[in-house]
Formats: structure tokens, C-alpha cells, sequence
């Protein structure tokens, strides 16, 4: 039955049952009176047994109450597992998640059958995606050991004719950095975690900011060259250290200097060192700062991952790129 004629029934039954009871009460009352009662004279309405009859009209009245919120009371009851699924159904833990039986074929019976069917749905849905996560981290594993492998090769490879090169010992030791680079790069990421950089677990250490700013100076100093922009270095903390992570920070300059290299079109790439920030400053065509590349959202998930702040600049004269570093709160 649906609940509409469920529930225009009772109400009926409710109504009806109101005037029914009074006229059975009363009449029950006034035969059990006149057979039980020796007094002629004392009319009914004076007697011990009204009382009694109104008290019984209160007590019938107090029982259809009963009996009609009993109703309710299952119906709310019913919503509120409803309720109480459906909210476990948008969570991020899915765990308890568990079909709600039913029997009743009404309105909430075949909103209960659409959870579960949304349940079904939902939890295989999360089996395919712990599957594809799954499938993921063994790609990206088996990725990290392809870029190990090369890598390995490479520095046998730049070993054995070191020494018949020895007058360019630079370019060796700078390669060497490169291949140790690429290869803590690929063993830094947490691959149980890479739906967003903001997941990744970073420990912090303290970085020799200057140093590690001159290391990739040298590193993008020739590609530099090549498109002729030339680097000035205004060092203004010469003992300047962060509570960060090096291999990160090494990623985040390194996109800076990519997307300058690719973009910015410029002759000049002016870099203030200062104690808790970092500013990068060009000479080139600027571009909209609210459309962001991918170089750009890069530059702003690892800072934000490492807890600095990024702030960017942009017009027709030049870009500026300043990263700050909020000392005080480390």
C-alpha cells in the first residue's frame, strides 16, 4: 500500500474512531448504570459513573494518539536510516557501508530499493578505482626501476671515458649532478599517493639556499647562453638557510627557470636572494596571469606542499616570481 492511502486511511480511521468511541463509551456506561444502579432519582450526569466515562473518553483518546504517532514514529524512523545511509554514501569512508533492508513495497520502499542500487554502484566503483590505483603504483614502480636502469648505465658509461676527457672534468661533474638529480627525483614520490602533490609526504631539512640556487644556475647557464639571456645574481644572504626539502626546492627552481627558457622571451633574468624570499625577475613580454599552465600550477602545488608562498607578476615590461619562506612559523 502506498503511503498516501496509507496514511489518508488512518487519518480516516482516526476520525471516525473519535465520535465511535464516545458513543460506545457512553452507551456501555449507561447500560452498566442502570443495571448496577438502585438510585432512580439521581440522574446520570450526577452520578459517580460520569466521571468515569470521561475519564474513559480521555484515556480512548490518549490510545488513538498513541496509536497514530506509533505510525509516524516508524515512518520518521525509516527516513532517518534513509538519511543516515545516504550521508555515509557521500563520505570519504565507505567502509560501513551497507545495504538497508525493507519489505514494504511503498513510496520509501522503492527509495530504500534506489540507495541500494546506488550503493551496489558506488562500491563497484570503488573497487575499480582501488584497482586502477593499484594498477598505478605498479606502472610508476616499474617506471622508477626503467629510470634507474638507464641511469646506472649512463654513469658506467660516463666513468669509462672520464679519464680520456679529463680537460672538461666540469661538464662530467655537472652530468653526474643531473643523473643523481633525475635519480632522487624518481625515488622521492610517495606513488601510494599521487592523486595530488598537496599528498605527498616531504620531510623537512635544512637547505643551503644559496648553494643549492648556484647549482642550478650552473646547471641552466649553458641552455641560457644558447637563447642568449644572461643571468645577474644579486645575493643579499650569503648564509642563507631554509627548513625544507632539497629535492623539492631543486624541482620548483627548476620549473621556474623551464617555463623563463620557453616563455618569457627575454634578455635578462634579474634573481634577488634575500634571507626569506626569492625574487625572479625578467625582462620579457609578460603574460595573464590567470591563465596558468602547467608550469605555473606545478610552481604553486610545491609550494604549497613545502609552505611557502608564491606570489606572481605579470605585464607587458616582465614577469616577477617571488617565493617567501614564513621563518617564524617553522
Amino acid at each position: 500500500m502506498k503511503l498516501k492511502k496509507k496514511y489518508q486511511l488512518l487519518l480516516l480511521t482516526v476520525i471516525g474512531s473519535v465520535p465511535l468511541s464516545v458513543v460506545v463509551i457512553s452507551v456501555i456506561v449507561t447500560i452498566i448504570y442502570n443495571h448496577f444502579s438502585n438510585d432512580a432519582q439521581t440522574q446520570f450526569y450526577e452520578s459517580k459513573a460520569y466521571p468515569i466515562m470521561l475519564g474513559l473518553f480521555i484515556v480512548s483518546f490518549f490510545a488513538l494518539a498513541i496509536l497514530f504517532s506509533k505510525s509516524i514514529n516508524t515512518l520518521i524512523k525509516r527516513i532517518n536510516v534513509l538519511k543516515q545511509t545516504i550521508m555515509e554514501l557521500a563520505s570519504d569512508d565507505k567502509k560501513r557501508l551497507q545495504k538497508i533492508p525493507y519489505a514494504r513495497n511503498d513510496e520509501l520502499g522503492d527509495l530504500t530499493s534506489a540507495v541500494n542500487l546506488l550503493i551496489d554502484r558506488t562500491i563497484s566503483k570503488e573497487i575499480e578505482i582501488q584497482q586502477q590505483e593499484r594498477m598505478k603504483q605498479e606502472l610508476l614502480t616499474q617506471l622508477r626501476h626503467d629510470i634507474n636502469t638507464p641511469l646506472t648505465a649512463m654513469r658506467l658509461q660516463l666513468y669509462t671515458i672520464e679519464h680520456d676527457f679529463s680537460q672538461h672534468q666540469d661538464i662530467f661533474n655537472s652530468l653526474n649532478e643531473q643523473i643523481n638529480y633525475i635519480s632522487k627525483l624518481s625515488n622521492e614520490y610517495d606513488f601510494e599517493r599521487l592523486s595530488r602533490v598537496d599528498n605527498s609526504y616531504v620531510i623537512m631539512e635544512k637547505v643551503d639556499v644559496p648553494k643549492l640556487l648556484n647549482t642550478i644556475i650552473l646547471k641552466w647557464n649553458f641552455l641560457f647562453k644558447v637563447n642568449q639571456i644572461s643571468i645577474v645574481l644579486n645575493n643579499c644572504a650569503t648564509n642563507c638557510q631554509w627548513r625544507s626539502n632539497e629535492i623539492w626546492l631543486h624541482r620548483l627552481f627548476d620549473n621556474i627557470f623551464q617555463n623563463i627558457v620557453r616563455h618569457a622571451a627575454c634578455d635578462t633574468l634579474e634573481i634577488t636572494l634575500q634571507t626569506n624570499a626569492i625574487n625572479f625577475k625578467d625582462n620579457g613580454i609578460g603574460f595573464n596571469v590567470e591563465e596558468k599552465g602547467t608550469g605555473l600550477c606545478i610552481i604553486e602545488d610545491i609550494c604549497r606542499v613545502l609552505e611557502l608562498q608564491s606570489t606572481i607578476q605579470s605585464n607587458e615590461k616582465g614577469t616577477q616570481v617571488t617565493i617567501s619562506y614564513a621563518q617564524l612559523k617553522r
